[in-house]
């Protein structure tokens, strides 16, 4: 009995991430914790700033299924042709109230800080995230002015930094700057792997805008950038 319900709560739990599809948003989180950790690492305000940290990391942790839940209710149709669904064991009620808690918990967790310019970010955040999916913007298809929707609604929990820590401002810049390059690869690169399905389905992201060989040649630019930008504390010493 205990090995039957140990099961299908694993499974349970097994379909329930592919439905936040946690292969998307994990290299996100990875990213984002590492340029946390270093920033907190390197400023010596860990015992300082730790509680912020958890929040901030927590809050990254909590609204970027909001993205993604709402990018695959907009696409649904056309992942339905590729033979996707990732709503296929939900009901359309639990898929909106799913939507709705996670929508809740992006608009008013911030509100911890009591910092307005937090909340305009937030605002901002948000407002790219669901414009890049949804009409009658649906930034996904707007070619590059998409992929940087995408990049910047994804750091937005990274600029809270600059108001929670001001005496740290241009350290956090360094540190944002390569946050926004790294999301930039990985979102580049979440394009090449769905070029294929796009393609078919006329979804016109800037990787089917761009032909697959120039959405690759523009990812190797930005890799390049990157580790170029990582050494660049290195020729300013």
């Amino acid at each position: 009995m205990q090995k039957k319900i140990l099961k299908k709560v694993s499974h349970s739990t097994s379909l329930f991430l592919d439905l936040l599809r946690y292969w998307d948003w994990f290299p996100v989180i990875r990213t984002f914790c590492v340029a946390a950790l270093v920033l907190v690492a390197f400023t010596g305000s860990f015992e300082e700033e730790k509680g912020n940290l958890i929040i901030v990391i927590l809050y990254h942790f909590m609204v970027y299924p909001l993205g993604v839940l709402t990018n695959s209710h907009a696409d649904r149709m056309h992942d339905l042709k590729s033979g996707k669904d990732y709503f296929k064991h939900y009901s359309n009620t639990f898929r909106y109230l799913l939507m709705g808690i996670f929508g809740f918990i992006a608009v008013g967790m911030p509100f911890i800080f009591l910092n307005v310019y937090i909340l305009v970010s937030t605002g901002i955040g948000i407002f790219l995230m669901i414009a890049y999916s949804l009409k009658p913007l649906r930034l996904k298809e707007k070619g590059f002015v998409g992929l940087l929707a995408a990049t910047v609604a994804q750091a937005t929990p990274f600029t809270y930094f600059f108001f929670l820590m001001p005496s740290r401002t241009w350290f956090i810049l360094y540190l944002y700057v390569w946050l926004l390059l790294m999301y930039f690869i990985i979102e580049l690169s979440a394009q090449l792997r769905d070029f294929h399905d796009d393609m078919t389905n006329n979804i016109k992201t800037f990787a089917v805008r761009s032909k697959r060989e120039g959405a690759q040649a523009v990812l190797y630019g930005a890799t390049i950038i990157s580790l170029f930008y990582v050494l660049l504390p290195l020729f300013t010493l």
